[in-house]
């Protein structure tokens, strides 16, 4: 949540003027190729457009964004949102505030403070719930050929590079935090020239040149500066991002102006416009605003502003982002408020009833814990008597016995109360106990804990949808990005065939056919134990072949479900691989163990495009062609499976129902039915003749030595499994 950096944040251009000159204006920018003269019209609009602060010289405009910011921090000091934002973030840090221990309260200390944090733990539940899927991109292209096809994939494997090691994914998990605690969480997606794989080094100017790369900053609503009277955050079309970065950083990217930057400090006094107050005049940091305007009527091209201060900008130039870098979650606009709602607000005050509850009960056990006496008069007992044990004591029973005064006892009232405020805030937030770690006695069985799992995901998948449309949004910003600078050759972390990751070179115009992406979330009820186990009973009772024993105790006492999972996702995976291989237009080789029905059934998805059947390209012809070959490969060899190999063929599920009277396939002996024994041609007792010996097992006739039988009828024998098709037809017998 922390907005403070120490490394490069903007990029040093060579072209950004350093000599302090003012900025031409908007419309100057927007109308210097093509100028129409005595255009009355024309002169009218850059009067008008002349009065907005964002159209005028940089000076002018950078003063008027300077008087709006503070006007935006009077107005949440005012209005107590500022308050608001650090009770909430106060309190969901309490252990490091209090630096993990007691306190003392009251008047006069009174009163001992014991800080029990179900708010954190609940905000934690909450965003662990929402964050706890691993982002699934769905590049969406501008059209769906093959060449496309291959540019989805490269696309997915670039944005999971940048999710799990460039810092995308991190960033998406602080704007879902910051949301749930201030309503809101912000990310500026900003192309950094100082960030990326090393270019070239300029040896004489004692300068490196980087290739550039993506840098997501984290910002909570006390530096996203915005007007404070629009009325609906959509309708924002400016914000001012304040960021605190280090002075000499910043001197070096713009040496130009490096005495100006040096000299800069934070003011003395204590800033109150931050969610921690600090007093920064030794600080190396100094605050440093990005002010962005989208592209509307009045900017068609937009605007953005680097400044420090009234007195010293950095740079002024158009929007050089296709799309507004500024993405903010917010999943509960409130109406007529540029802000957002979120739950946190309301689970404030019962969290501080609880801390009052507790508090309480620890004062009152920690000042009373070591019982005192009542001696009624005339006892004949003292202090001295009373210390110690084991002591044999004498007292005036007459005047009464000693007794213990228990004033540690707590109400009933107040541990029931305790009790329903923790539940209504459960409620408030939608996790119950059971998703807390903790037993509810109501609940004995399996179904009804996934139920419980159940509601608590659906209470909370506003907050869901919305983080995954934020994460979204971040990662088509990244791809334009990259799109918007194809000149130079980057290295990604992708996972290619069989999800193995490698490096792959690649250009931005590599992706330059995808438009969107979109972020699907796996179940999050599935990554509950709970809903783990159901999944593994349901697959355990599934009649085409489910689990077994071993593997139903694994998912029991790990809690994982990669004992069911592992074997057909690798499966998957290297058809995916196959795909991508035979999408290049390769020739992809099949074996015999192959699960041969599911290879054919997504083998299909490579020529299934309506446009590469009909395309002359000798390329979608290579593919198709291939497809078509390693999917008879596999007909050939699941045919050969069931005919030479028929254990194999039965572990692979391939053994097909034969229709009835249908000869055995070629190269098997027929299995004869279980209930009808072999019966010796020629010899021995008829079938019909002894119903009641072939219903005892104890009186079952044996049937003749097959070797005789063979002699005697002509027939062939076979080992292992015994026919019924002579070699040559007897006269006589049963079946002449």
């Amino acid at each position: 949540m922390s907005n403070t950096m120490t490394t490069d944040i903007v990029p040093a251009r060579t072209d950004t003027p350093t000599d302090g000159e003012t900025g031409d204006t908007q419309m100057d920018l927007a109308n210097q190729d093509d100028v129409q003269e005595n255009d009355p019209v024309q002169d009218e609009l850059r009067k008008q457009l002349s009065e907005y602060y964002w159209c005028k010289s940089t000076q002018e405009c950078i003063q008027s964004l300077v008087k709006r910011c503070s006007e935006y921090y009077e107005y949440i000091a005012a209005t107590g949102k500022m308050a608001l934002w650090r009770m909430s973030f106060e309190q969901y840090n309490r252990g490091f505030i209090t630096l993990g221990s007691v306190s003392r309260g009251g008047v006069e200390g009174e009163l001992l403070n014991l800080p029990i944090n179900e708010f954190r733990n609940l905000v934690d539940h909450v965003i662990g719930l929402t964050t706890s899927d691993r982002l699934a991109f769905e590049p969406q292209a501008v059209n769906n050929d093959y060449s496309t096809a291959a540019q989805v994939t490269l696309a997915k494997g670039i944005l999971n590079d940048y999710a799990r090691n460039k810092g995308m994914d991190c960033a998406c998990d602080s704007g879902a935090e910051n949301a749930y605690i201030f309503g809101e969480g912000s990310i500026v997606a900003l192309f950094n020239e100082n960030l990326g794989d090393l270019k070239f080094v300029d040896e004489s100017a004692q300068k490196i040149y980087y290739k550039g790369d993506i840098q997501f900053l984290t910002v909570n609503p006390t530096n996203l500066i915005r007007d404070i009277h629009i009325q609906h955050f959509k309708d924002n079309q400016w914000f001012v991002v304040r960021l605190f970065v280090n002075k000499y950083d910043l001197a070096a990217q713009y040496p130009g102006k490096a005495k100006e930057i040096c000299e800069k400090a934070i003011s003395t006094d204590w800033d109150n416009t931050r969610i921690t107050s600090t007093r920064g005049e030794k600080s190396d940091l100094i605050p440093l605003f990005l002010a962005f305007h989208k592209k509307t009527s009045a900017l068609p091209f937009g605007r953005q502003i680097f400044y420090l201060d009234s007195d010293t900008w950095l740079e002024d130039q158009h929007l050089e982002y296709r799309d507004f870098p500024v993405k903010t979650n917010m999943p509960a606009p409130v109406e007529s408020i540029n802000f957002g709602y979120t739950t946190a607000f309301d689970l404030l005050p019962l969290q501080q009833i609880l801390e009052m509850i507790d508090g309480g009960c620890a004062t009152n056990l920690t000042n009373f814990l070591v019982s005192n006496i009542l001696v009624p008069d005339g006892c004949n007992l003292g202090v001295g008597d009373l210390i110690g044990s084991m002591n044999l004591l004498k007292y005036n029973a007459q005047a009464g016995e000693p007794k213990a005064l228990n004033l540690v006892e707590f109400p009933p009232e107040a541990q029931a109360f305790r009790a329903f405020v923790v539940q209504r805030m459960e409620v408030l937030a939608g996790v119950n106990a059971q998703l807390r770690g903790m037993t509810d006695e109501n609940i004995t069985s399996g179904s009804q804990s996934a139920l419980q799992d159940a509601r608590a995901i659906r209470f909370n998948s506003r907050f869901q949808k919305s983080w995954a449309n934020f994460a979204a949004e971040v990662a088509t910003s990244v791809l334009q990005i990259l799109q918007d600078h194809p000149e130079d050759e980057r290295t990604g972390l992708v996972a290619g065939k069989g999800n193995k990751a490698y490096l792959k070179e690649f250009y931005g115009a590599d992706v330059n056919m995808i438009d969107r992406v979109i972020v699907s979330l796996g179940s999050a009820y599935a990554n509950t134990e709970a809903g783990k186990i159901e999944i593994a009973k349901d697959l355990m009772n599934n009649p085409n072949g489910g689990i077994d024993n071993r593997q139903y105790l694994e998912v029991v006492e790990t809690g994982s479900l990669d004992a069911i999972t592992s074997g057909p996702h690798d499966e998957m995976m290297e058809i995916h691989a196959e795909n991508e291989r035979l999408s290049d237009g390769q020739l992809v080789k099949a074996i015999i163990t192959d699960d041969h029905p599911l290879h054919i059934q997504e083998h299909r998805r490579v020529v299934s495009s309506p446009d590469m059947r009909v395309s002359n390209d000798l390329k979608a012809a290579k593919i198709i062609t291939n497809t078509l070959t390693h999917i008879a490969e596999h007909e050939q060899l699941m045919q050969q499976c069931i005919q030479t190999r028929p254990i194999l063929a039965s572990v692979l599920h391939l053994m097909p129902a034969a229709p009835a009277g249908a000869p055995p396939p070629k190269g098997k002996s027929a299995m004869p039915p279980r209930a009808k024994p072999p019966v010796a041609v020629g010899r021995g007792p008829s079938p019909v003749a002894r119903p009641m010996a072939a219903a005892k097992p104890q009186a079952r006739p044996m049937a003749p030595p097959k070797k005789k039988m063979a002699l005697k009828t002509g027939m062939t024998p076979t080992v292992g499994l015994p026919t019924a098709t002579p070699t040559t037809q007897p006269t006589g017998g049963p079946h002449a």
